[in-house]
């Protein structure tokens, strides 16, 4: 039977490749997409190798929803929660609306799903949750973008607190630090930069795929860094 996968924002810019790249190895993965976006049907017709694809519209700011879609999808091996904004805005230009939309955002649609993920993994005493921060939550400065970096930060500490429910068990958390990835949002806005030196996609979906596998069950690691050219 193949291993069930959870990922968020699957049709996104880093989701589409996770959940491409986790369809090629077999697994069977549970995907959700923006609810009044394009129907599900059609967001699979653009996927290979999508017969084990399944997705729902859920909103991920809905705590009760994402409890709920958790519950119908039973057990599962690991989840990619993908979901997240970008926001590039100084320290001295930040304001409330700023932070909120930042933290609803990347740390909000994410802790709605990881709380009963984490209490049905610790349940089943495996399995793995995937936070996508990023380095600037990591590296020092950041001024410019401000409320995305402490949004992003947001998610490291949850991985440390999700594994400390995770003690005893073969289940585990890790947050991934990417640096600037290549996709359209991005580039249209930077596009004045060297998109060449910029992290691919597809690196950080082998890179999950690499942590998901049999040859990575032993390793622990909170953070992973994937970090570019520069």
């Amino acid at each position: 039977m193949a291993r069930k996968i959870i990922v968020t924002g699957a049709n996104g810019g880093l989701g589409t490749f996770i959940t491409q790249k986790l369809l090629n190895d077999g697994y069977e993965v549970h995907g959700t997409i923006i609810p009044g976006g394009p129907d599900p049907e059609e967001v699979k017709s653009t996927f290979k190798n999508n017969g084990l694809l399944f997705l729902k519209a859920v909103d991920a700011l809905n705590a009760v929803e994402t409890a709920e879609y958790i519950k119908q999808t039973g057990e599962v091996y690991g989840a990619v929660l993908t979901v997240g904004g970008f926001q590039m805005k100084p320290f001295l230009k930040t304001n409330d609306d700023d932070l909120d939309k930042m933290i609803n955002l990347n740390f909000k649609t994410a802790f709605h799903f990881a709380r009963p993920l984490a209490e049905q993994l610790k349940s089943q005493k495996q399995g793995h949750i995937f936070f996508i921060t990023s380095k600037p939550a990591l590296e020092k400065g950041g001024k410019a973008l401000t409320s995305y970096s402490i949004s992003k930060h947001m998610l490291i500490k949850l991985s440390e607190i999700v594994n400390e429910e995770f003690k005893g068990t073969h289940a585990s958390a890790a947050a991934l630090a990417p640096d600037m990835i290549d996709t359209i949002p991005n580039r249209e806005a930077m596009p004045d930069a060297n998109f060449d030196e910029w992290i691919k996609p597809v690196e950080i979906a082998d890179a999950i795929a690499f942590y998901l596998s049999d040859k990575a069950q032993r390793i622990r690691e909170p953070i992973l860094k994937l970090y570019g050219n520069y």
